[in-house]
């Protein structure tokens, strides 16, 4: 069986052949930082989802089901405001 293992310098996925078959996985030795933004990125992916579920609960409760779609709308874009720390993203 040949054995080839192919790997862009700076991004997390492998490529390797066997004989005819291609097989692709992601590469989970992460740096240091990458691991930070991980962590970062499910945190607060999980606070954001937490958030639309609650709000959307007290929304229904108070009957005011008008507003589950704007607070949805309010909690994703306050969502990528730790993301772009976190990800060190430049201001536009």
């Amino acid at each position: 069986m040949q054995h080839r293992l192919h790997r862009a310098q700076s991004h997390p996925l492998k490529v390797v052949h066997f004989d005819s078959t291609l097989v692709v996985h992601f590469d989970r030795s992460l740096t240091p930082e990458s691991k930070r933004v991980e962590r970062i990125f499910n945190a607060v992916n999980i606070i954001q989802w937490s958030l639309v579920f609650v709000a959307s609960i007290v929304l229904i409760i108070l009957r005011h089901r008008e507003w589950i779609i704007p607070s949805i709308i309010l909690i994703v874009g306050i969502h990528f405001f730790p993301l772009a720390i976190a990800f060190k993203a430049p201001r536009h």
